[in-house]
């Protein structure tokens, strides 16, 4: 059976200012980040934003 974490805190690994992975740890090189952010997510060193709609992933 899988564990569910109910956590507040959550942490992301950004890489080239983009955000690769997440998880609800703390480890070396991975930073704070609202429980909203998912990956693929921008990050500029102030803030994260969603990533810009282009043909291959706009809504259908």
């Amino acid at each position: 059976m899988e564990k569910i974490i109910h956590t507040e805190k959550w942490y992301v690994l950004v890489k080239d200012g983009v955000v690769v992975q997440k998880q609800p740890y703390h480890e070396d090189g991975f930073i704070e980040a609202p429980k909203d952010i998912v990956c693929g997510f921008l990050y500029d060193g102030k803030e994260f934003t969603a990533p810009p709609v282009t043909e291959y992933n706009e809504e259908v």
